[in-house]
């Protein structure tokens, strides 16, 4: 784990400490499966927790883009970063199970469960709430604000993920906001190239598809 890199005689030895922190922290093809097996259940799995510490996860990747794009790295940057092992709290949390039996009573298909999965390099990371076919990763969110709206409704607000396609009508989820890059990495980590958004209030639910870019991610990935 991260914190036995830097505690290791080899950290303390090493000319080049962080060479030596990125060289620990590479898998191979077998470890990364091993890895996503040993931590399916999330926040329930302690290795679920211990594999995502001090690596930057898909849930975050908005938040890395935008500060690269600022060219600014503010110490709240980092302080979210080393926390973000936190993460399924409250609402979200609560309701997460009731949305994802709500989807499988209206599509048939059933969720399958799956852990925490990393780039070759080990400081990438991501774990999709679930997976419903070999290429298709499903996401659930649960937003706190829209908990007496309809989506419809709370896509009237400037500052809510999901917005109206003037073209078509639907609804569809902003390319600008931070759950767009973490449905981006995420897709870039399991190798899937689709994915079922589904956005819960206590009055409706939406499933929103969306596809993998290949412009995904240039920052972070030319550097890994």
């Amino acid at each position: 784990m991260f914190d036995g890199v830097l505690t290791s005689p080899g950290y303390g030895n090493a000319e080049d400490k962080a060479l030596y922190v990125l060289s620990s922290l590479a898998v191979s093809p077998q470890q990364k499966e091993a890895i996503e097996r040993a931590t399916v259940g999330q926040t329930k799995n302690a290795l679920w927790t211990e594999y995502r510490k001090k690596r930057v996860t898909a849930s975050n990747f908005g938040l890395v883009l935008k500060a690269v794009k600022r060219n600014s790295y503010p110490p709240s940057l980092f302080k979210t970063l080393l926390g973000q092992y936190n993460l399924k709290q409250g609402a979200h949390a609560c309701h997460e199970p009731k949305a994802k039996q709500e989807y499988t009573e209206r599509t048939g298909v059933t969720i399958q469960e799956r852990g925490v999965f990393l780039s070759d390099s080990g400081l990438l990371g991501g774990s999709p709430d679930g997976m419903v076919s070999d290429d298709c990763i499903i996401e659930v969110k649960c937003p706190y604000a829209a908990r007496t709206k309809t989506n419809l409704q709370a896509a009237e607000r400037k500052d809510f993920f999901l917005e109206l396609d003037e073209v078509t009508g639907l609804l569809k989820l902003k390319q600008t906001h931070n759950h767009w890059h973490q449905i981006q990495g995420n897709l870039h980590l399991t190798g899937a190239n689709n994915c079922h958004l589904v956005v819960w209030t206590p009055l409706d639910l939406v499933i929103l598809e969306t596809f993998y870019k290949d412009c995904f991610l240039p920052h972070i990935l030319s550097q890994m």
